[in-house]
């Protein structure tokens, strides 16, 4: 909901004040949790977060982000009004978003996210996208497929993201780069 600078509801945005969420696939309803929302620019909101989806009889977790301009009306620039999934292919793999970032630094203008995924060997998910919402081809999201624990919270630190996590009932941090390396020439004292 939101609320003007009075604390009344803001009738303007949204629904009356509201912005329901209604994801869909190939025309279903899914059910969705919302863990994290970015301001990507004075006119656009990214909802991040998990989509499940039946499917005969199963259940795939899917992660998305989705945006909204800055009235809470679903955006036509970002995916042409659909959310963006990272889907998964197996039941077991539950997939979503836990924090994102809208960056502009020396690698341009893009969003990186970070979330869990529970299949396999892995248990962060990373993604890069640009900001219309298409991936970004340059980021590998294979990066962190050995970091097997999920991510508590995250946050910007220049052109990287700082992540927190917990294994073996120890806290883990690690710095994922979201830029290229510039690799400076073999002078003297480098």
């Amino acid at each position: 909901m939101a609320f003007d600078s009075a604390g009344k509801v803001a009738d303007t945005f949204g629904d009356k004040g509201i912005l329901l969420l209604n994801l869909e696939k190939e025309g279903k309803p899914l059910e969705s949790a919302v863990e994290h929302i970015v301001v990507q620019t004075a006119a656009r909101l990214l909802v991040l977060g998990s989509a499940v989806e039946a499917l005969e009889g199963r259940k795939f977790q899917h992660a998305f982000i989705k945006g909204f301009t800055s009235t809470g009306k679903e955006d036509e620039t970002f995916n042409g009004k659909n959310p963006v999934f990272t889907l998964t292919t197996e039941e077991k793999d539950l997939r979503r978003w836990k924090a994102g970032f809208a960056l502009d630094d020396i690698a341009g203008k893009r969003i990186v996210t970070v979330g869990q995924t529970s299949g396999g060997t892995r248990g962060l998910l990373t993604g890069g996208f640009l900001v219309d919402g298409a991936v970004d081809q340059s980021f590998n999201v294979e990066g962190a497929k050995d970091i097997a624990w999920t991510a508590i919270d995250a946050c910007p630190q220049s052109s990287a993201i700082l992540v927190l996590g917990r294994s073996d009932n120890g806290a883990q941090l690690i710095r994922l780069l979201t830029a290229p390396v510039i690799k400076r020439g073999n002078s003297p004292g480098h």
